[in-house]
């Protein structure tokens, strides 16, 4: 058990922690720029992630998520599970912010950092991949499809409000959810996958070991680019927020999941089994989304404190990791 954890974690600290570290500091160092970083991680999202995408919906086992033996109310009631988790966290990080006496412009940075968490494959589909296989990569990756829809609608409702900018039409948001690459491919990628499940057979285990390649180097990738243009500029003035971001991740929501879950497992709306409890306990203890510091730029946000509080969860994780590791295996 304990060399299971302990090799679990060293595939973490090598796949992400280690480039995220090398790409900082060939940056630092002035060896590498930052123009490259942006085009990257797009050709990431559209090229490498969607057939992943794919993979893992087609793998889902339908027993682990299907709701009155239907996998789309399964699927419908792990988005929704998703959605109310973080809808709550909205309201409780309006409330921690409170005390802070934050101006509008950093109260809305704070909630937007409180609220959105890295469930993709940079981290919640990741570790759900080491910790479950391929099982958990395939619940994670459900849960993790929530996360645009909700960014573009909700986060950019959050940043307009607190960052006094011009409004962007609704109906603009939401079709940019099925037009733009960086969204659309990867939803093809899972309504293929769901065709897939329901219309052929399995996929071949020969595909496994490929699969877990594709994410391992993905992540791997992705996570060097975000080194090479993190900023750890003025982390040490917002560390009381960034404290209390930590104790929303890591303590508060996992726990807002558990009521979640069981608030709608007794409406039956869903699936029971154990693999769940464990994919969203991963999920609603991971860092803070990248995408929480996207907002704060697009809608005049505070910047320094959405990366403060990026910087020190994603660094507080390795903490929180074996916790986790031994409470879901």
């Amino acid at each position: 058990m304990a060399q299971d954890i302990s090799r679990q974690l060293l595939d973490i600290v090598l796949t992400l922690y280690g480039p995220l570290l090398l790409g900082y500091l060939l940056h630092k160092l002035g060896l590498l720029g930052t123009a490259w970083t942006r085009p990257c991680m797009m050709w990431l999202v559209v090229l490498i992630e969607p057939p992943i995408v794919m993979y893992s919906i087609w793998a889902l086992r339908t027993e682990d998520i299907a709701v009155g033996g239907s996998l789309l109310g399964g699927i419908a009631g792990v988005i929704l599970a998703a959605w109310l988790i973080a809808t709550a966290m909205i309201f409780i990080s309006r409330l921690v912010s409170e005390p802070f006496r934050h101006n509008p412009r950093t109260r809305g940075a704070f909630i937007a950092s409180a609220v959105f968490s890295n469930v993709g494959f940079t981290f919640g589909v990741f570790v759900c991949l080491l910790f479950l296989g391929l099982r958990g990569q395939s619940i994670g990756l459900v849960y993790g499809s929530s996360f645009m829809p909700f960014i573009v609608t909700v986060g950019f409702a959050i940043g307009r409000h607190y960052g006094r900018t011009a409004r962007v039409p609704f109906k603009h948001q939401v079709l940019s959810v099925f037009t733009e690459p960086i969204s659309a491919l990867p939803l093809a990628g899972f309504v293929l996958g769901i065709i897939l499940h329901q219309l052929a057979p399995p996929p071949p285990q020969s595909v496994v070991p490929i699969n877990r390649a594709a994410v391992h180097v993905e992540v791997a990738i992705y996570a060097f680019a975000i080194g090479c243009s993190l900023s750890l500029r003025k982390v040490r003035r917002y560390w009381k927020e960034c404290a209390a971001c930590c104790g929303l991740k890591f303590l508060v929501m996992p726990v807002i999941g558990l009521g979640v879950l069981f608030l709608l497992r007794s409406f039956g709306i869903l699936n029971t089994e154990p693999i769940i409890d464990r994919a969203f306990l991963i999920q609603t203890a991971m860092p803070v989304a990248i995408m929480s510091i996207v907002i704060a730029k697009l809608f005049n946000l505070n910047e320094d404190l959405a990366n403060s509080c990026w910087v020190i969860t994603t660094v507080a994780t390795l903490a929180v990791l074996p916790v986790l590791s031994w409470l879901v295996t």
